[in-house]
């Protein structure tokens, strides 16, 4: 096998790992509120904005109707998770946000995925550690900046 295709297959797997590590604990939470994967999606898209978001431009991002996202944040709302307002400048213009239930759920996620990822990289020296991030920078370096490792921190 030659080094590119060991460097995907290696990738892949710690990739694969992190993701089963911070899903699993997350999806059970999810799914003792009963969401479905539409409103999760949704939720996260909040949580990720950190920000108002008209339900028309939810739709959009999710590949939703416009009526089938409404019917979600619907939920979002009775279950406490999200806020609707009206938009100040145009009131046919519903504005949606994370509830602070919603941000405690998100907030929960952050957290238990930064600790996934500190558990994982521990045993790395500092000169592992050093050459990891150096290794990192050409693949993130046009990410946007977060708060932890998984996404916004005090905005989600």
């Amino acid at each position: 096998m030659d080094s590119r295709a060991d460097s995907l297959e290696r990738l892949g797997a710690f990739l694969a790992r992190v993701h089963d590590l911070t899903t699993v604990d997350s999806a059970n939470e999810l799914a003792e509120l009963d969401l479905s994967f539409s409103q999760a999606r949704i939720l996260a898209l909040l949580a990720s904005t950190g920000s108002q978001l008209p339900i028309h431009v939810i739709a959009d991002r999710m590949n939703l109707t416009l009526p089938s996202a409404g019917r979600n944040v619907d939920r979002l709302v009775r279950l406490g998770l999200a806020e609707r307002d009206e938009c100040t400048q145009d009131r046919r213009v519903k504005l949606v946000q994370l509830s602070a239930r919603g941000r405690e759920l998100a907030d929960r996620r952050m957290d238990h995925c930064q600790r996934v990822l500190e558990a994982l990289l521990d045993p790395l020296s500092d000169a592992d550690h050093d050459r990891l991030l150096d290794a990192l920078a050409p693949l993130t370096s046009d990410l946007p900046a977060r708060g932890t490792a998984c996404g916004p921190k005090g905005t989600s």
